[in-house]
């Protein structure tokens, strides 16, 4: 397996491979198109989650929506057609959190055609105004989007069954932890002086 890049950062090029890995335990494999939205979503949710960018490389925004250029470079020509799996060595490890992260990326926006998620990039701010000026997307922009729009509904994507039970059913308070507070309670309560 392929290392990250310097201070565990990875290249754009590192995730790309990555999530066309992900296409394996689905058989599904990505086009061009989907393969960029998922990049940019891949970055925002890094930018929520840790407050750094999942890799360097900047993501302009094209008429089909957000793209890294040296992604766009290295698949050029590959037009509509699924993009190649990746050979297993070819596919870079990363760390739990990183993975987990990229999972539930894959797992919510991956769900949606090529064509869906350029319209959904559409409705982000941050597209109209780069779009226009020809700047790459703001990473304050991109996270802050994320978190509003996203971030709680990706994350509620890859609970387990038994993290959404948990939630669903939080643990009750022993007994004994009851007579603890209700303890405490009492011995708070203001006392009030007898007359006399």
């Amino acid at each position: 397996m392929a290392e990250g890049g310097a201070k565990g950062m990875l290249s754009a090029d590192q995730a790309a491979l990555y999530l066309l890995g992900k296409g394996k335990e689905t058989d599904e494999r990505l086009s061009h198109l989907k393969l960029q939205k998922l990049l940019y979503f891949a970055q925002c949710a890094t930018l929520a989650e840790t407050g750094e960018p999942l890799f360097t490389d900047p993501i302009n925004a094209w008429k089909h929506g957000p793209v890294v250029k040296s992604v766009f470079k290295k698949y050029t020509g590959s037009g509509a057609k699924p993009l190649p799996r990746p050979k297993r060595d070819e596919i870079p490890c990363l760390d739990a959190t990183t993975a987990r992260r990229l999972d539930a990326v894959y797992a919510y926006f991956g769900q949606y055609s090529a064509w869906k998620l350029r319209n959904i990039t559409h409705e982000e701010s941050g597209w109209e105004a780069n779009h226009k000026s020809g700047k790459p997307y703001s990473l304050n922009v991109m996270r802050d989007e994320y978190v509003a729009r996203w971030q709680e509904k990706v994350r509620m994507s890859l609970m387990t069954y038994e993290e959404w039970d948990a939630f669903l059913n939080p643990p009750r308070p022993s007994q004994q932890a009851l007579m603890v507070a209700s303890s405490y309670m009492a011995s708070r309560r203001p006392t009030v002086a007898s007359g006399g």
